[in-house]
């Protein structure tokens, strides 16, 4: 078996993610049917809250707010 999520690094994580896996897709008790899976990624490959608000959201505007500070001349710009 190659190591699965190779690029992550051994911890709590890694290990949980790796165990639920086995659980929901071998015979037992975590066992899920295959018609009953979802999977959701976001842009990168990882899960993003999207509540109670949304992240991006809430980053561009923070961002935005440290852009502004550092150059003030930004927040009276027209150009998109």
């Amino acid at each position: 078996m190659t190591d699965v999520l190779a690029s992550w690094n051994e911890g709590q994580a890694k290990k949980a993610i790796i165990d639920f896996v086995a659980s929901a897709t071998q015979p037992g008790p975590g066992f899920v049917e295959p018609t009953d899976r979802i999977a959701t990624f976001d842009y990168d490959g990882t899960l993003w809250c999207e509540k109670p608000s949304y992240v991006q959201a809430d980053f561009f505007l923070r961002r935005m707010r440290e852009m502004i500070e550092a150059k003030p001349e930004l927040a009276k710009s027209t150009r998109i």
